[in-house]
Order: structure tokens, then sequence, then C-alpha cells
């Protein structure tokens, strides 16, 4: 190798060691942070192919651009509906709100039989529709 192509290459690797997201505190992931980073290694010399290697990012990743999908006021409509018809709050007092919850309430693997049916009416009508 030439004394030049060896100062490339050294200076290639120091560039890197700058720039590569694992000498940061924190690891880079989310997508908008490894743009940034392709950007200021590419305003420090490094070619965009190797930045993008660097990061492990695609070219398509990169120059993607958000598109507006034309549904801003239905995303607003449904919001403020959301908004209006919100499910009531207990109030912090309630005995359902407490930690132990409702007494009588059905602990975990009993079945929940609707008031005013015998607890086996509904499992007698089901296997009669089954036959």
């Amino acid at each position: 190798m030439t004394v030049t192509r060896l100062k490339k290459l050294l200076a290639e690797t120091r560039l890197e060691a700058q720039v590569s997201p694992r000498g940061a505190e924190a690891k880079v992931v989310t997508v908008p942070a490894k743009r940034e980073l392709v950007r200021f290694a590419q305003g420090r010399g490094m070619s965009e192919r190797r930045a993008l290697k660097l990061v492990g990012m695609s070219p398509s990743v990169l120059r993607y651009e958000r598109r507006d999908d034309g549904n801003g006021e239905l995303r607003e409509r449904i919001v403020a509906m959301a908004h209006r018809h919100r499910a009531p709050r207990l109030p912090d007092d309630s005995p359902a709100a407490a930690p132990g919850g409702l007494e009588g309430e059905p602990e975990a693997g009993q079945a929940v039989v609707p008031s005013g049916e015998p607890d086996g009416a509904r499992a007698q009508e089901e296997e009669g529709r089954a036959l």
C-alpha cells in the first residue's frame, strides 16, 4: 500500500471512531437520531454509503419523507369524539376502586352467572343448541 492510501485509511478510521454510535454513551436507536448521525458524518467528510453502513441503515430509510394521508380532519373528529364520550371514572373512595374490588366479586377461575338464571340453565341451553 502506498503512504497516501494508508494516510487516507487512518483518517477514515479516526473519523469513524468520532462518528460511531458504538463510542457514544447511549445507543442510537430511533430513525431520526440515525438520520442525524448520518448527516453529521457526511458533514465531516464521510461518504453517505459508509455512514449508512456505520449506523446500520438503508438509503431508502434515510431518504423517506412522510406524506400526508389526507385524514387529518377525520383524525381530529375522532379524537374530539373520544374526549366527549369518555368512560365514567369511579371516585377514588368507591369500593370498586379499592385494591380488593367489590365484595362478592368472583375469584379467578369462578364462573360468572347472570342474575335471574339458575347455575346450569345456560349450559343446558347451549348443549341443546349443539345437538
